[in-house]
């Protein structure tokens, strides 16, 4: 989903336009995202704006500023992470601090009640996904991290672009390989991705574990059809639980007939057969 208008987005193109020389007066690096960001490079613009952005001791308003425009148009991102860097790059020295706080407030409103969470957005990925890595096989490996999956197959490397960020807390990933009959013998791979979602409610806080499963096919990886992001618990309070066995509420499991299966604990339980997808 997009989180800014057709014209914000020519507006803010503009602004990076006159305002790349001068940045590189004070931060060479911001200057050179922002002309990536230009000339539709996003790969390069996140790579190159994030880390100054997220300089804990010292982080860039105008890094934080374009690295909000790219993911309020929709390359990667989330809302809320999107508002808390708009906001971040207002709170600066920033010659776009107005517009900042402009587009800042603009999504608060836009997100409801959520909003109030913009704040905590602020502070980028204080609880990513942790990075993990695992391997599947001779050869075959995958690294999951809070952008996205690095799977080294057969020689080669392949990197699928991912947003596990914002104001959430990851679980650490988990591997189940699950070997299968049907429809043909073979050894699947899957990664489940949790985190606690926070959904203010009046004073309260509402935390929503919920979860996604990934298949890793070759040197691809796919979310799991059927499974979606489904809410597995929610509780309420100011933090949610240290540690949580997710087994208790997720499983994944080789079903009757020989097919990989997903099954949800929770009530009502639900439980459905993984297609199998052929590499691309």
């Amino acid at each position: 989903m997009r989180w800014m208008s057709t014209g914000g987005t020519r507006v803010c193109l503009v602004a990076i336009a006159l305002l790349a020389p001068g940045a590189a007066a004070a931060q060479t690096g911001t200057a050179e995202g922002a002309r990536a960001l230009v000339r539709g490079d996003y790969e390069t613009a996140v790579r190159i704006l994030r880390p100054l952005a997220e300089n804990t001791g010292q982080p860039d308003p105008l890094a934080q500023f374009f690295l909000a425009m790219l993911y309020g148009s929709g390359h990667g991102g989330d809302p809320l992470r999107t508002c808390g860097l708009y906001l971040a790059a207002a709170a600066g020295t920033n010659p776009l601090a107005t517009q900042s706080r402009v587009l800042g407030r603009a999504i608060q409103d836009h997100v409801g009640p959520l909003g109030r969470l913009c704040n905590e957005g602020s502070a980028i990925d204080a609880h990513p996904l942790p990075s993990a890595s695992f391997t599947l096989g001779p050869d075959h490996r995958i690294t999951m991290d809070s952008d996205g999956a690095t799977v080294e197959y057969l020689g080669s490397q392949k990197r699928t672009p991912m947003s596990f960020g914002g104001p959430m807390i990851y679980l650490p990933p988990r591997y189940t390989p699950l070997n299968v009959s049907q429809p043909a013998e073979m050894r699947r791979h899957f990664i489940q991705v949790f985190a606690w979602m926070p959904n203010p409610s009046g004073d309260q806080v509402t935390w929503g574990l919920s979860g996604m499963v990934f298949e890793v096919v070759g040197a691809d990886v796919f979310a799991v059809a059927g499974s979606g992001f489904l809410n597995v618990l929610k509780i309420t309070a100011p933090q949610p639980p240290a540690s949580f066995d997710v087994a208790t509420a997720v499983q994944l499991l080789v079903g009757t007939n020989g097919e990989a299966e997903w099954m949800f604990l929770t009530d009502p339980p639900r439980r459905g057969v993984i297609p199998f997808r052929k590499q691309e």
